[in-house]
């Protein structure tokens, strides 16, 4: 393996001898799967990272243990070698139990459990914007999911002879967040939500009109994330 690996002209053979190669270099990334030896299933498989200087591998990426159901049971994202993001744990049919949010290596305090997933939102909102163009509608598409997590895709919009949404730019990959529901009483509390780091995106009070309208009134926007001009929007659910 150590030949494959080290592509240097005068290596052993030996990749831990030969690992110096590595010294003054870039990233060097690999996958690691673990199997049990009894029943040969994946038992855990992570992302490391071999960086120069440093002497050991280092995790560095998204790490997770699976159980005997070939379930995931926890999910670790790590960078350079210390958590940051979330740590999930999983129920043995794989439905979300909990998440914590992790910054250089620190729990940021942040708890997600099923208990703050009030289960109103979940399913697909829109938020309209109007673009003065009779034939298509701009929108805010949020798919608020049970495991905790969102899917906003942005500058999407309405296509009749398709009857589907699509963005604007062609692309469907989505800003993933996660979502903390504060409830203040029956039709009314605060939502937060989080990036894949752990660094709060948003705060907003919630007034929950009915079963499919419900209104957000932004108080906090992270400014890398924008500048929170839009005070007040409505979601409507599809």
């Amino acid at each position: 393996m150590g030949a494959d690996l080290v592509p240097n002209d005068s290596n052993t053979g030996n990749y831990w001898q030969d690992r110096a190669y590595f010294k003054d270099t870039p990233i060097v990334r690999y996958i690691y799967k673990y199997f049990d030896v009894k029943d040969k299933k994946l038992a855990f498989a992570a992302s490391v990272a071999e960086y120069k200087g440093q002497p050991n591998y280092i995790f560095d990426g998204t790490a997770f243990f699976a159980n005997k159901q070939d379930k995931v049971s926890s999910k670790l994202c790590y960078e350079t070698g210390k958590l940051n993001g979330e740590v999930a744990e999983y129920n043995d049919d794989g439905s979300f139990a909990s998440r914590k949010l992790y910054k250089n290596g620190k729990p940021t305090g942040v708890i997600q459990d099923a208990k703050s997933l009030n289960q109103y939102f979940i399913g697909t909102w829109h938020s309209d914007m109007p673009t003065g163009v009779d034939w298509q509608q701009t929108v805010l598409v949020n798919i608020f999911k049970d495991d905790g997590t969102i899917d906003s895709y942005r500058n999407m919009f309405y296509v009749n002879d398709s009857k589907k949404w699509q963005t604007m730019d062609g692309s469907d990959s989505p800003f993933e967040t996660f979502w903390l529901y504060k409830p203040s009483g029956d039709s009314s509390g605060s939502i937060e939500f989080y990036d894949k780091n752990g660094d709060l995106v948003q705060r907003s009070d919630v007034k929950i009109k009915d079963r499919n309208n419900v209104t957000f009134t932004i108080n906090y926007t992270n400014p890398k994330y924008g500048s929170g001009e839009v005070q007040s929007y409505n979601l409507v659910r599809q």
